[in-house]
């Protein structure tokens, strides 16, 4: 199945009429050896199953897939319950999709991923020379990963705007909410690109 599967990625899943046609890539393979590469692994395993409800409309077959995309010690983890076959009592996390992402995420996953990102989010900055939009993926990234508030998460995005934004913001007023104080950062940073390449053409 996985074979077929990694081989044939478009094709329908068993009794469903026609073919499932998207341009979805395949996820990286995960070898286990940097934790912090399994929430991208898991994300981008997600877009295939978005993109191909059909293929993959058991548990089964999504951990099968996934197996297929691991390698090096993360596959070794497996090889005992895939090499048993049918034989025994096959653990869930080899049947149920959301017992085989714990199962990595507590063997290979971040010893402890909130706190890590938090670490990472309480030291996250906006560099002078950066457009915001780098900024704002990073922070929604880590945002979703923590347990902050909206009050917390809305003083640490300010927090690590550069200056040349907080002087802008302090002239207008500090929004209430996380949203509005994103969409102004977001339009001050535009105008003041725009700006920069005003004067860029003035020169010539």
């Amino acid at each position: 199945l996985a074979q077929s599967l990694v081989q044939n990625p478009q094709a329908p899943a068993s009794g469903t009429p026609g073919g499932e046609r998207h341009n979805v890539r395949e996820p990286d393979q995960f070898d286990g050896s940097d934790p912090v590469k399994l929430r991208s692994f898991f994300t981008q395993l997600e877009l295939v199953f978005k993109a191909r409800p059909r293929t993959f409309d058991t548990q089964e077959k999504r951990v099968t897939y996934a197996i297929s995309f691991l390698k090096g010690t993360a596959l070794q983890w497996f090889e005992p319950y895939l090499l048993e076959g049918k034989s025994g009592n096959p653990p869930v996390f080899m049947s149920d999709y959301e017992a085989f992402q714990e199962e990595l995420q507590t063997n290979f996953g971040p010893y402890d991923a909130t706190g890590a990102a938090e670490h990472d989010l309480e030291n996250l900055q906006m560099f002078n020379g950066h457009r915001i939009a780098k900024y704002i993926t990073q922070f929604s990234r880590l945002g979703t990963q923590v347990r902050w508030g909206p009050a917390a998460l809305r003083y640490q995005f300010y927090r690590g705007l550069p200056s040349r934004l907080k002087d802008r913001i302090s002239e207008v007023g500090k929004p209430e909410t996380l949203t509005e104080l994103r969409t102004l950062a977001q339009k001050l940073d535009n105008h003041c690109w725009e700006h920069k390449v005003e004067q860029t053409h003035e020169t010539f």
